[in-house]
């Protein structure tokens, strides 16, 4: 859906489309079967607010209800999709590279088993990094509707770097898997005994298990699980939920606070190497100065009549 050019645009949703036709095909090539329920809804729900966004775009003009419809949809597919992309380039199997990451923890100074033995000896620590780690779906709520009430073009620029770094993830982790840090470094059962939660950063060894080793035959979208532990796109999202927050009257600060407690409870929570959070951040920053420079290039040129720069 298109609404005056400030949620993602035409050209954007042809991308998805295209990811998602990548999607699958390769779902399809691995024979793996999928629960068409959960296809169903996501379907149904994303065309429901396509439907609502149009109608408010064309008979009561209302863009910021259009706009946070066009992006709540946009959201819904592109995720499915991308979720469905972890999980081919997961099966894939590519040698795990955990040993090489913990090298590059300890050569930067980094413990991860003092990181989160300290976390854990302070119970309200933990709680509050597991609220602040679990925040990203009501986090994407307050951005997609805050934005299309007081900065549309914000909320356009958000969707596209939240497609395009979760897609950048997705490819750089077929090349670089890992388990992950509570995996590699197996701290002591009685310590995880503190953990708010107690799956914490193990949530996706059994899908990830069963498509390294063949046996994963069933996707279920609707129950995928995060399985990238590098880059961190917990990391990513941080620092996009940040950038997009400051727009939002009030809540800058709080945001900034907040998604920093949620990169930092990426290590103890999310059981992320301090690489992968340093990769995932990187990976934001590089994708906001992209679009930065897109946007400065497409800047109406002097004395041209007011076309656009070649980009």
């Amino acid at each position: 859906m298109h609404t005056d050019g400030l949620t993602p645009s035409r050209g954007v949703w042809a991308c998805l489309g295209v990811v998602t036709a990548l999607a699958c095909l390769a779902v399809a090539a691995k024979g793996w079967t999928v629960a068409l329920d959960d296809v169903a809804l996501i379907i149904g729900v994303s065309a429901l607010f396509i439907c609502i966004g149009a109608a408010y775009a064309r008979w009561r003009s209302s863009p910021a209800i259009s706009a946070a419809c066009g992006a709540l949809a946009f959201f819904i597919l592109s995720t499915a999709a991308l979720a469905s992309l972890s999980y081919i380039g997961v099966s894939v199997g590519r040698p795990l590279v955990d040993a090489q990451f913990a090298r590059l923890d300890a050569a930067a100074g980094f413990d991860w088993n003092a990181h989160l033995a300290a976390v854990l000896a302070r119970p309200w620590l933990a709680q509050v990094m597991t609220l602040a780690y679990f925040s990203c779906q009501a986090q994407f709520m307050v951005v997609i509707l805050g934005l299309a009430l007081v900065d549309r073009k914000a909320l356009g620029e958000f969707m596209i770097l939240y497609a395009a770094t979760a897609a950048i993830v997705v490819v750089v982790s077929v090349a670089l898997p890992a388990a992950g840090a509570y995996i590699h470094h197996a701290p002591d059962p009685n310590l995880l005994a503190g953990l708010p939660d107690q799956e914490a950063g193990r949530w996706h060894m059994r899908d990830f298990t069963a498509l390294r080793d063949g046996s994963f035959q069933h996707l279920s979208i609707g129950g995928v699980e995060g399985l990238i532990t590098f880059p961190s796109f917990h990391t990513a999202l941080g620092v996009l939920f940040a950038r997009a927050l400051l727009r939002l009257p009030y809540l800058g600060l709080a945001g900034i606070a907040l998604n920093g407690v949620m990169i930092i409870s990426t290590l103890s929570i999310g059981g992320h190497y301090l690489v992968d959070v340093l990769a995932g951040g990187g990976i934001a920053l590089a994708a906001v100065a992209a679009l930065q420079a897109a946007r400065t290039v497409a800047v109406p040129a002097p004395g041209r009549g007011g076309e656009a720069c070649p980009a």
